[in-house]
């Protein structure tokens, strides 16, 4: 079974659910080794759009133009 702690990183999060190839990762209470949530890579992905959609370099990163 994969889980994380609930003081793990974010990238913690996401390396074990791309290393895994898994969608949805248990958080488990490390004292009473008891769940708490499942977290899915939609609501990473969701947490990570919603910080960077706030940053004031928000706007860098919709004009750099690679092409």
């Amino acid at each position: 079974m994969v889980f994380v702690l609930p003081d793990s990183s974010l990238l913690d999060a996401f390396c074990a659910l791309h290393g895994n190839t898994i969608h949805r990762l248990l958080v488990v209470d490390a004292l009473r080794q008891n769940p708490l949530y499942t977290m899915t890579h939609h609501m990473l992905l969701r947490y990570v759009y919603a910080k960077v959609s706030l940053s004031p370099f928000y706007g860098l990163f919709l004009e750099v133009n690679p092409g």
